[in-house]
């Protein structure tokens, strides 16, 4: 099973989010716009695991150093990766709170490379992806203009979700979940 851990976005944060999705599709209609049901901060992306593995990161999760004081953060300005070139990923920075939530995933990632996981090497920058792109050509400018939500927000659980691949999209099925306090 395909297997990823995350911290999930409120409802009403996903509203207004939406919002900011409608502009963008307004704008680049052949981008692939992320369903706001699914949106959620990615911490570790696991790929493929066998039983065993997953019997091993549902132990995991009960471990008390995953159980944190809730996060509260915000959506900062619309970003790209890569940084320059055609934008493969348009996505939510977050302006509060970041440095709490990369050193929790710096706490997870530590707990996963002591039970055998391979660490995730890539540079973690805390994001809420709002789009992805293969062949639109986009004004990195046009899309900063938009407005975003201020409004602060909690993020109160670390989540394992399973992805379960479909021809119109994925869906993801939350495993095992860590309640912040």
């Amino acid at each position: 099973m395909r297997v990823f851990a995350a911290l999930p976005i409120p409802s009403e944060i996903k509203e207004e989010i939406a919002a900011v999705n409608k502009s963008i599709k307004k704008l680049y209609s052949d981008l692939k716009i992320v369903d706001i049901l699914k949106m959620h901060i990615t911490l570790h992306f696991f790929g493929g695991i066998s039983d065993n593995e997953y019997q091993v990161l549902a132990d995991l999760w009960g471990n008390k150093t995953l159980k944190i004081p809730v996060i509260k953060t915000a959506c900062g300005s619309i970003d790209f990766f890569p940084p320059s070139g055609k934008p493969r990923v348009i996505y939510l920075d977050l302006n509060k709170g970041s440095g709490q939530i990369i050193s929790y995933r710096e706490r997870l990632e530590k707990l996963l490379t002591e039970a055998g996981f391979k660490k995730d090497e890539k540079i973690f920058k805390p994001h809420i992806t709002l789009a992805r792109n293969k062949f639109v050509y986009i004004d990195r400018c046009k899309l900063q203009k938009l407005v975003i939500p201020e409004r602060e927000f909690v993020l109160d659980r670390l989540v394992l979700y399973q992805s379960v691949l479909h021809r119109e999209g994925p869906e993801y099925k939350p495993l095992k979940t860590v309640y912040f306090e």
